[in-house]
């Protein structure tokens, strides 16, 4: 007998409601925690704690409310005025109205509130006070991509795909708006024909730590040619290919090697393997630090790029491109083992891979994630398989943001 799919239940359809609720708390994702008169839990976009809301619109499910249109009745003591005039239409910096502390203290909860209800980590091994790795709280992106509309040049609005010309951003770096200030100059010049633009979805800028100034890469729709004329005219932004990655955070990318690097030498870490390597972020200090190591990554022009680099300074490190748990599973079948194993996986986490990194720590492993859900899901199937949670802290990778990124330190169960 032939088996049904079971189907999925249709989206709950968005009503008019009337509710005041009080925000009491922070959840993932950056949305106000409230409760419904029944009980129920709301998640309330774009509101704080201590915030009072009368909720207008919404999606009303068994168990929980979402909240779709709010007022703001009575503000959180907490709240400030955003420095950026266009906080709250850009779809960027949705946290920008509370100040930096207490951004930080509520992302140091989510984490918390992750790890315990998700991965199932009892609150005494947790440390009271977790080091927090941060830097400026504005002007520290060092890549923004901009949407592309005729001769305009902006963000989309949250949820939406309006363009917002935002007149400056304020968590990027000026000399990173600086050139994009030069590229609208360029965009609004009528002697750029407005065809040569027709083929281009989005323009981003990239400033790399050595570099003088920010180069321009075009991002152009599926099937699309280079658009010459535009090209010629970007000349003096020089790259308009692949660029090599460049961290959005230079500032606390360095504080996060920092601790990798003092992890593989407290370990005493001879050997390393750094998986989702990208294009050796890890792989290359280490390699510095005088470690073996081996990186693996899916981005085959990141491997080549990583390469080139280990070739031209002589670093024992070497890259192979293709998929983690495939690579995985050659070097857990043949026998390897690390000193150290760093990982630095997609948002969606490192699901599926856990055994086998367990198999090929030899000491220590870290894992930079950048969602604290996908973490805790992470810790406890590596907790499952045998590696225990050691330390944790938080990231502030992206300040004026909900995002929560961090460093978690793993060791074998059986030497803690």
């Amino acid at each position: 007998m032939k088996r049904q799919r079971s189907r999925r239940p249709a989206p709950a359809a968005e009503v008019s409601l009337d509710e005041v609720v009080r925000v009491e708390d922070l959840a993932a994702g950056g949305r106000g925690v409230a409760r419904w008169s029944d009980g129920r839990t709301v998640f309330v976009p774009g509101a704080f704690p201590g915030d009072v809301v009368r909720i207008k619109r919404g999606q009303l499910h068994a168990s929980y409310v979402e909240a779709r249109d709010i007022e703001l009745l009575e503000p959180s003591l907490e709240r400030q005025d955003p420095v950026c005039a266009d906080a709250g239409r850009c779809g960027g910096c949705d946290w920008m109205a509370l100040p930096l502390a207490a951004q930080r203290r509520h992302k140091l909860g989510i984490l918390r509130q992750s790890l315990q209800r998700v991965g199932r980590v009892a609150p005494e091994r947790l440390e009271d006070d977790w080091p927090i790795l941060a830097g400026a709280g504005l002007g520290y992106r060092r890549r923004v991509r901009l949407h592309l509309e005729g001769r305009k040049l902006g963000f989309h609005s949250a949820q939406s795909h309006e363009l917002v010309e935002v007149e400056r951003c304020h968590v990027c770096a000026p000399e990173v708006w600086q050139a994009v200030t030069q590229l609208r100059e360029l965009l609004a010049d009528d002697t750029l024909d407005q065809s040569s633009l027709a083929d281009v979805a989005d323009i981003e800028v990239r400033w790399l730590d050595e570099a003088e100034r920010p180069t321009v890469h075009l991002g152009l729709r599926p099937g699309a040619r280079e658009p010459k004329e535009l090209s010629r005219r970007l000349a003096e932004f020089a790259d308009l290919g692949a660029a090599d990655f460049v961290q959005v955070n230079a500032e606390v990318n360095r504080h996060l090697l920092e601790q990798v690097l003092r992890i593989a030498r407290a370990s005493g870490a001879r050997t390393a393997l750094d998986v989702y390597c990208g294009s050796g972020n890890f792989a290359l200090p280490l390699g510095r630090l005088g470690v073996e190591t081996l990186g693996v990554e899916g981005n085959r022009e990141a491997v080549r790029r990583a390469r080139q680099i280990a070739s031209e300074e002589g670093l024992a490190v070497s890259f192979e491109g293709g998929d983690a748990k495939v690579l995985l599973s050659e070097l857990a079948a043949q026998g390897r083992t690390f000193d150290l194993v760093v990982l630095d996986p997609p948002r969606q986490g490192a699901k599926g891979l856990g055994a086998l990194l367990a198999k090929l720590c030899g000491g220590a492993l870290v894992m930079i994630s950048c969602d604290p859900v996908t973490l805790a899901r992470d810790v406890a199937d590596l907790e499952k398989c045998g590696l225990r949670l050691t330390t944790t802290m938080l990231l502030d990778m992206f300040p004026q943001t909900h995002h929560i990124e961090s460093l978690s330190e793993f060791r074998p169960a059986a030497s803690t």
